[in-house]
């Protein structure tokens, strides 16, 4: 079945697409003028008049409504629009039909009794008419008699379209994920917490034991709490807090890092693992890991509401703003993370990245509302 559908999508291409629905429409007209000739015994050139405004209708019909209506109101939840648009359609349909009898009874040859007085008791009418509400309603009926072929046909080509979009995504997100294992935790972050702590030790520092419970914390946490869809965000929040303490303790005391989080929301509500994690990484990286004399990081967390903002700026010098843009912008783990966030929160999140001449600065806010 997945391999019929990659198949549709590949052949459905605008060329073919074109051909597709002219062969719809000729295959309509012929199913019309052969019910016109063979059931209701009307002439071959009498029949012309008749399936021309009837093609035009249904032709009008349909496009207005897939195309424009369905997309562009119906599907976006514009009620009234909509409503009001239907209707609209409705009433354009009984005008193309109206001046499609009249034209057909005056410049056509109505062989068939029955459609001839039709036409007549129409054309008395007057223009009028065909906007009573019985009129309206009973051509309501035979609109979407009439149409309800094409409506299969377009929602059969819609299914086919949405299954070959979950096929794509489902590939996308297996991709990301191996992405994202892969960079869940730089190997370097190890060793060098692994030398910290050696350092501690012979110094018979009492902060090397709790250096080691914070690397097992996050350690757990990684290998075990985090492949899954969605934690707790004051658990999440608790992986990145003993990250930066643990990344800490290989600079001066006198270094600037600050880890500013307000966690009296937090507890409610959940989010993907790891989404800022590449950020926070990167900064160690690219701002404390310079040669830069005072350089400093600052990380604030909070919620407002049911969104979480995450701000984290760190200093940056000459050397190394060409290689941390690239990593900002184009780098594995950051890159890997905007897909993740297109892919988890469409529509839900907002990613600012600036880059100025002394410092980088990333700002992003999740809407967590379930």
């Amino acid at each position: 079945m997945s391999n019929f559908i990659i198949w549709f999508h590949s052949f459905y291409q605008r060329t073919n697409r074109v051909t597709l629905h002219l062969a719809m429409w000729l295959a309509f007209g012929i199913f019309i003028e052969l019910g016109l000739i063979l059931s209701h015994k009307v002439s071959f050139y009498s029949s012309l008049f008749f399936l021309l405004h009837r093609i035009a209708l249904n032709v009008v019909l349909f496009y207005l409504f897939f195309y424009w209506i369905l997309p562009q109101f119906i599907l976006k939840r514009k009620i009234l629009a909509s409503v009001l648009l239907s209707i609209g359609l409705i009433y354009i349909s009984e005008i193309i039909q109206y001046l499609g009898m009249i034209f057909t009874y005056h410049y056509g040859e109505v062989d068939n009794p029955i459609m001839k007085i039709q036409f007549e008791k129409m054309a008395e009418q007057g223009f009028f008419h065909i906007f009573s509400f019985k009129n309206i309603m009973g051509d309501l009926i035979f609109i979407i008699a009439s149409l309800s072929p094409f409506f299969c046909i377009k929602i059969l080509v819609d299914i086919m379209k949405l299954a070959y979009k979950r096929t794509q995504l489902e590939k996308e997100k297996a991709l990301m994920e191996i992405n994202f294992l892969k960079s869940q935790l730089n190997p370097h972050f190890l060793f060098n917490t692994l030398n910290s702590l050696y350092i501690l030790n012979m110094k018979k520092d009492k902060a090397a034991s709790d250096l080691i419970l914070e690397l097992s914390e996050t350690l757990r946490y990684t290998l075990y709490e985090s492949n899954t869809e969605q934690v707790s965000l004051d658990r999440e929040l608790d992986f990145l807090e003993n990250y930066v303490k643990l990344e800490s303790v290989r600079y001066p005391a006198h270094t600037r890092i600050e880890f500013d989080c307000d966690r009296s929301a937090a507890g409610v509500l959940n989010i993907s693992p790891l989404l800022t994690f590449p950020f926070i990484e990167n900064a160690f990286k690219h701002g404390l890991g310079t040669s830069l004399k005072d350089a400093w990081i600052e990380i604030t967390a909070r919620v407002v509401g049911h969104t979480f903002h995450f701000n984290i700026r760190n200093s940056k010098n000459d050397e190394n703003n060409g290689t941390q843009l690239k990593e900002y912008v184009g780098g594995i783990g950051v890159s890997n993370t905007k897909k993740r966030l297109a892919l988890l929160y469409p529509g839900k999140h907002i990613l600012e990245i600036v880059n100025t001449s002394d410092e980088y600065s990333i700002e992003l806010m999740i809407n967590l509302k379930s």
